[in-house]
């Protein structure tokens, strides 16, 4: 005496995003003088849509955006953005607290030179703040409209590009700041 007992589950992809299965149980023994029985359910369930790759233009404000994170440190309601600048009358260093900061993408058109050389994306993000305070020498400064740095107006704008499937950012890498020492 053997019992033989199967399940067989068919899957098949049909177009327009929908797959049809069918499954069946078959079961026997040697004693059994009929045949196997079997069943057959039938059904069609539409198949979860495959999500869309992200437009250049989706893919380059991502980029933005984990530049962002990855050089302004978010505490509460404001980044905060460490910076260091020689210019004619030495170092200067600060602290930014920026309030409002939106991001806005500035797609260039691309040249055939640019997609001959294998530039895929280019243009610029726009980092805009309403305002903005600077910490220096131990004094939080007054509140400014706009622009990060008295002599940038807003946005500040930093250009981006990919080329050959990577990204390029020309923006400086930033120290961030730790949110737990961020004077009052």
């Amino acid at each position: 005496m053997r019992a033989t007992t199967a399940v067989v589950a068919i899957t098949i992809l049909v177009g327009s995003g929908f797959s049809l299965s069918c499954s069946s149980n078959s079961s026997s023994g040697s004693n059994s003088a009929s045949p196997p029985s079997a069943t057959a359910n039938s059904r069609v369930s539409p198949s979860p849509p495959k999500p869309s790759p992200p437009t250049p233009d989706q893919d380059a404000r991502k980029q933005a955006e984990q530049y962002l994170e990855s050089n302004f440190s978010r505490c509460s309601d404001s980044y905060y953005l460490l910076v260091r600048l020689q210019d004619v009358d030495g170092i200067f260093s600060g602290l930014y607290q920026l309030k409002g900061l939106s991001i806005s993408m500035e797609p260039a058109s691309l040249t055939e030179a640019d997609r001959q050389n294998g530039i895929e994306w280019r243009g610029g993000v726009e980092y805009k703040v309403t305002t903005n305070r600077v910490y220096d020498r131990g004094v939080w400064g007054d509140w400014r409209n706009g622009g990060i740095f008295p002599y940038r107006p807003n946005p500040l704008v930093i250009g981006m590009n990919k080329k050959n499937g990577k990204w390029n950012i020309e923006g400086i890498k930033r120290q961030k700041a730790d949110c737990a020492s961020i004077p009052q």
